[in-house]
């Protein structure tokens, strides 16, 4: 559950990738007329994992040729290799051009709203624009090797208008911002804590370095901001701002997010006084659950450093959540189910609990990396079960 939800996530992070390139309908027009028009669409978030983050590509519009085409470097080919090619960090997306109608039609199929933002546009640099999208649709050089934070469908989009419209634009670039990718990211995933977990539980601590503006375009939503305070030769860049399609979703932004450290705390106070009271019956915490649960943890804790040390991937490396989810207790968790005691059993469980309680506590105070919100209900729990167990000879 958890590495398909990371690997749909990972895999549409800023996009609708698609497994086929259709063509756009008509032939492209070698050069634009003084009709044609420029504007950047973005697709807002669903409700699924390949489209919680949204998409955005840019729309050519030219009624003098019948010509209406959507550019997006969102696509790639889902084939046999496309798994294993993900997982190692080898992924490549490339730009499609394919009827502008088929971009509004998986949007009202998904119920998603699409916002259109037409961007002014002299005839020049319309051109400009068009001749280095056509560019890079050749076979030749639509291909590019994707990378989540770095290198996407939006990222694309913020490339090609600088590369084509020169110094003439102005993107909103300032100082360094005070979010984090992770907090640009973590508002999107209020309403799904499932996808919370499984993208927030393998990406590790570069998510949460500070993003400058522009490094915040890997999500389309910040992207379609920027562009609205972007500047063309002294004057606004987007002339115009029209919904295309209101689906009437609420923004999953404005929902408020649950008091995970504040319950999990609760949660382990209110076990640790009940397990008080069991205690003075004579009645102990199930050593096989505890086995069960530090070999889930163990699990976990394995795909962790395979991500890390094992695949091409950046953004899974330097990962603190291999302090609770330590790879080491697939093999004590056998030890504890048959109430096996060797002599370091104890003190590993100790170790095992204290480091979590760091990773829990770190999380909110001097770690770089908070801890997936629904781990932190249950961290601070399993964290207590294993230092009473270490700290009674009885228990271990």
């Amino acid at each position: 559950m958890m590495l398909a939800t990371l690997l749909l996530m990972l895999s549409h992070p800023a996009g609708d990738a698609c497994a086929q390139q259709p063509g756009a309908g008509r032939i492209p027009p070698t050069t634009l007329s003084p009709s044609a028009r420029v504007s950047l669409v973005t697709v807002l978030p669903g409700d699924l994992a390949w489209n919680l983050f949204g998409h955005c590509a840019l729309r050519i519009h030219d009624p003098t040729y019948a010509f209406d085409a959507s550019y997006n470097y969102g696509t790639f080919t889902f084939d046999e290799d496309f798994l294993a090619s993900f997982v190692y960090g080898e992924l490549d997306y490339f730009l499609s051009v394919y009827p502008f109608e088929l971009l509004m039609a998986d949007a009202r199929l998904e119920q998603r709203s699409v916002v259109e933002q037409s961007l002014d546009l002299d005839a020049d640099q319309r051109q400009a624009l068009y001749l280095a999208l056509m560019t890079n649709a050749r076979p030749e050089n639509r291909t590019y090797r994707y990378k989540f934070l770095d290198d996407n469908c939006s990222t694309r989009l913020g490339g090609i208008l600088r590369a084509a419209l020169g110094d003439d634009l102005t993107m909103p670039r300032g100082p360094r911002s005070e979010s984090t990718f992770r907090e640009v990211i973590d508002p999107l995933l209020v309403p799904h804590p499932w996808y919370d977990l499984g993208i927030n539980l393998v990406l590790g601590s570069q998510l949460d370095e500070v993003a400058a503006l522009d490094e915040r375009w890997f999500m389309p939503g910040q992207f379609r901001d920027d562009i609205g305070r972007a500047v063309l030769a002294g004057r606004a860049l987007v002339i115009g701002t029209e919904t295309l399609y209101d689906s009437g979703r609420p923004d999953a932004s404005a929902r408020t997010a649950w008091p995970y450290p504040v319950i999990g705390a609760v949660i382990a106070l209110l076990w640790l006084f009940v397990s008080a009271r069991r205690a003075r019956a004579g009645m102990r915490p199930s050593a096989r659950f505890d086995a069960l649960f530090l070999a889930l943890c163990g699990l976990v804790g394995l795909i962790l450093v395979l991500f890390w040390f094992a695949t091409l991937h950046r953004v899974t490396v330097n990962n603190w959540n291999v302090l609770w989810a330590a790879p080491t207790h697939l093999f004590v968790a056998p030890l504890v189910w048959r109430r096996v005691q060797p002599g370091w059993l104890r003190i590993y469980l100790i170790v095992a609990g204290a480091a979590m309680l760091m990773a829990w506590i770190g999380g909110m105070t001097f770690l770089p990396q908070p801890l997936p919100h629904l781990t932190q209900l249950l961290v601070p729990w399993f964290a207590c079960r294993l230092l009473l167990r270490g700290f009674s000879p009885d228990q271990a």
